[in-house]
């Protein structure tokens, strides 16, 4: 009796053990999931573009870090899962800040590039063009007010082009014009 109690510790001892290495094992490869998760914020710049959000998920990366020493592994998931989600979200808010500045970007270029053609009345020497160029001007207006970034970008880019175009062709017929 006392070799079949002894026997049924050792297997208990055994599921216990084999059940404790599949949760070191879970949580070390959450620990390197976590940490490609920073990797990829880090890359998008988010320690500048989201520090709030980048800072917050470091704390939690660093506390499941210490329940993961204590053993306190149920802790250290939960910790781990946040840090891992946190980071994500940074990585997310620094690449909509990033799309954001390029947008702007673009927007100052096409009304630089406006501007200019309006300087050599392109808006009578190159009606067309210019037409264009407002067509895609609004595109990009409304893309921005429904927050489509990318595609706001892309319009404002493209009337940037129509209005160089316009810009140019204003110039030739004005040349043209003197030449008579």
């Amino acid at each position: 009796v006392a070799a079949r109690q002894q026997e049924e510790e050792h297997r208990l001892e055994a599921e216990r053990q084999a059940a404790l290495a599949t949760q070191v094992q879970q949580l070390e490869h959450m620990q390197q999931t976590v940490q490609a998760s920073r990797a990829a914020a880090e890359g998008a710049d988010a320690q500048v573009n989201a520090a709030d959000d980048y800072s917050r998920a470091v704390a939690q990366q660093t506390e499941a870090d210490q329940l993961f020493a204590r053993q306190n592994y149920p802790g250290a998931h939960a910790r781990y899962e946040e840090a891992r989600a946190g980071f994500a979200h940074a990585r997310e808010q620094a690449q909509l800040l990033t799309l954001k500045v390029t947008v702007e970007r673009a927007r100052a270029d096409m009304q630089v590039a406006q501007k200019a053609a309006l300087l050599v009345t392109a808006d009578t020497l190159a009606a067309g063009l210019m037409r264009e160029a407002m067509a895609a001007e609004q595109q990009a207006d409304t893309a921005l007010t429904n927050g489509e970034f990318a595609s706001a970008r892309q319009s404002y880019e493209t009337a940037q082009q129509q209005y160089a175009r316009a810009e140019a062709q204003a110039r030739t017929e004005q040349q043209r014009q003197m030449q008579r």
